[in-house]
């Protein structure tokens, strides 16, 4: 699962993942308030939704790879979230069943730069990239929903 939140630089702000040539986005102007959060708040969303979209997908995959370019995503996933909205967060992925059918074989990674381009045209609404990237490999991209 590989995961990404955009609050500058496109037109089309949100956040959005990638999986298998499948990926989901959320533009942030779908959701009030949303564009009120900070990008690590929004990092960890996007890693948050993306597990949670894809658990019943995976849910018999003996490993699970997270990879999220946010070290606080990271971070709170295996540590635990330090900040009040970033708690937040995590406690409401925590109770989910999606979360907890993963969790025992979810591996989480941090993948920076140039090593995230899926998930970083996904959370900017960018599907033409999806389209070019998918396609150099082997998978042609398709849109599910978030």
């Amino acid at each position: 699962i590989r995961t990404d939140a955009a609050l500058l630089g496109t037109e089309t702000p949100g956040l959005g993942g990638w999986l298998d040539g499948e990926y989901w986005c959320v533009p942030l102007a779908s959701i009030r308030g949303l564009d009120e959060l900070d990008i690590p708040r929004l990092e960890f969303l996007a890693a948050a939704v993306g597990i949670l979209v894809w658990a019943r997908r995976l849910e018999r995959a003996v490993l699970v790879e997270l990879e999220t370019d946010a070290l606080a995503t990271a971070y709170a996933l295996t540590e635990r979230a330090r900040s009040p909205q970033m708690q937040t967060i995590l406690d409401a992925l925590l109770v989910q069943p999606g979360y907890q059918a993963l969790a025992p074989r979810l591996t989480v990674s941090a993948c920076m730069g140039a090593g995230n381009p899926l998930a970083d045209a996904a959370s900017r609404g960018y599907g033409e990239v999806l389209a070019t990237i998918g396609a150099a490999l082997g998978s042609a991209a398709s849109q599910t929903s978030a």
